[in-house]
């Protein structure tokens, strides 16, 4: 039976971004809160490619954002803003 090349040779791990020791993971429903919307409001944004949230991370079938990316996100929501 053929198993394929070695896995080492074809997966990659992915990429680990280095964090900053006080970087903490958010929840749906706190990024919800911060924001002042729902969390539905939340999950239909991260359908709309438009508002290009931060990648959410899979923990245990629930979704998390690097508290880091929202800020840089936001810092740029702010920027476009004060652009126009």
């Amino acid at each position: 039976m053929d198993q394929g090349p070695p896995l080492s040779s074809t997966c990659k791990p992915p990429e680990v971004k280095p964090r900053p020791a006080d970087d903490v993971l958010v929840s749906q429903r706190k990024l919800a809160e911060r924001w002042g919307v729902c969390v539905k409001t939340v999950e239909r944004r991260e359908r709309d490619p438009s508002f290009k949230l931060p990648q959410a991370v899979l923990i245990n079938g629930r979704k998390y954002r690097w508290l880091s990316e929202i800020e840089a996100y936001e810092r740029g929501l702010v920027r476009q803003i004060t652009a126009a």
